[in-house]
């Protein structure tokens, strides 16, 4: 499935993009998309303690 990552303020810079898209098997979690962003995009990495995420504007935590 592929994943819509939106990206906001200063993650948007460290990335240097506004949306990412990932490619991750059915079913995968928000845990396993941040994994998979993280590997992809190590800049982003010192972030992953205070980034918020979110499907369809409601917050959610990583096991979802």
């Amino acid at each position: 499935m592929i994943v819509h990552i939106q990206l906001w303020s200063y993650l948007k810079d460290l990335a240097g993009a506004e949306r990412l898209d990932l490619d991750l098997p059915e079913g995968a979690s928000i845990r396993d998309a941040l994994n998979r962003l993280y590997a992809d995009c190590p800049k982003l990495e010192p972030m992953r303690e205070s980034t918020m995420t979110a499907i369809d504007l409601e917050y959610c935590g990583p096991e979802r």
